[in-house]
């Protein structure tokens, strides 16, 4: 039989990188209807194993044949049946594309370079998923709202009537998505609750003091 070029294993001289889903087809079918067994569990020993793999497949030599049964035959009972086989196949199979996900390089797209309208550090980013947005929220306290591709659509500098403007220092915030708000922590203490509505309007729903 000629080797055909969709084997299951390409790119590895191992037995096991030859065969097609045609050979495999063929060595289940001999499995159910040639080996030796119970409940459809049929199994094979070395000698008919390699004598299966000789006749129907011609793809190795008779060593090859053999190294694989001791493979496939971990628990070296002397036989192996069809589940042992695809497992073993299987497994292979696992390995391989492990190791080629492990060489790939990722395909990054070129930076894009986002100019920030913040005038200083940005203390967290969160994505809005009920509106499809990102939010930027600044120590300074402006909050800017982003769309999915990243072009900005609007920016906000939120107030508290317990600190200058000057001195108002965010530290951090939660987006509630299900009810569309933002919780803003400050260094005062406080922690102010904003509704996000669709329109990008902040309105300062509920105030809390430690």
């Amino acid at each position: 039989m000629a080797e055909d070029d969709d084997s299951l294993f390409d790119g590895n001289n191992k037995l096991e990188s030859r065969l097609t889903l045609k050979d495999l087809e063929t060595v289940k079918s001999f499995f159910l209807t040639h080996g030796e067994g119970s409940d459809d569990n049929f199994s094979l020993t070395k000698e008919e194993f390699c004598n299966l793999l000789g006749k129907e497949l011609n793809r190795g030599s008779p060593e090859e044949y053999s190294d694989l049964f001791d493979k496939i035959d971990v628990g070296k009972e002397g036989t192996i049946d069809w589940d042992k086989f695809a497992s073993h196949l299987l497994l292979e199979y696992v390995e391989k594309d492990d190791r080629v996900k492990s060489m790939q390089v990722p395909q990054w797209n070129e930076i894009r370079l986002l100019p920030s309208p913040h005038k200083d550090i940005i203390q967290k980013i969160a994505y809005l998923a009920n509106t499809n947005r990102y939010i930027m929220v600044s120590k300074e306290g402006s909050i800017s709202n982003w769309g999915a591709h990243l072009d900005m659509q609007k920016i906000t500098k939120i107030s508290n009537d317990s600190v200058k403007p000057r001195d108002v220092w965010v530290t951090t915030f939660c987006i509630l998505q299900n009810v569309n708000k933002i919780a803003l922590s400050f260094t005062s203490k406080e922690i102010l609750i904003y509704d996000l509505s669709t329109k990008m309007e902040l309105n300062c729903q509920y105030k809390v003091f430690d």
